[in-house]
């Protein structure tokens, strides 16, 4: 009777030790994310726009307000994709082709609206 007691205090130990360890895995996973996502938030360049000489403030409110307008117009060339069907796969690849394209457009708009400001006069500066 003893041994068997044992027996499955050890197996439940095992089963403890087996959850506890997936658990710290996923809080380390959680973790290390968050680590990188503040990295790279930190890296990140942050620029300003100088205007042209002679430029007043509302003007270069107006300039900025136009171009993006214009980018927001110019972008979204791309097209999304539904699911085939349920399945996982389906799911996910169609999320990630979504997601892919959504940041093709994003950098679409970036770019017309980085190229409108160039082309009435400001500079790109990055801030210190």
């Amino acid at each position: 009777m003893m041994l068997r007691s044992w027996r499955v205090e050890a197996l439940n130990f095992e089963l403890y030790l087996a959850n506890g360890k997936g658990q710290m895995k996923k809080i380390a996973v959680v973790f290390l994310a968050v680590i990188i996502s503040c990295i790279v938030m930190g890296c990140r360049k942050h620029f300003q726009w100088i205007s042209p000489a002679g430029v007043s403030e509302n003007q270069t409110y107006t300039d900025r307000a136009e171009c993006m307008a214009m980018s927001r117009s110019g972008g979204g060339g791309h097209r999304t994709i539904q699911p085939v069907d349920n399945s996982s796969f389906s799911q996910s690849f169609a999320s990630s082709y979504n997601n892919a394209a959504a940041a093709a457009d994003n950098a679409d708009q970036k770019t017309i609206f980085d190229n409108c400001m160039m082309g009435r006069g400001y500079r790109k500066v990055k801030e210190e």
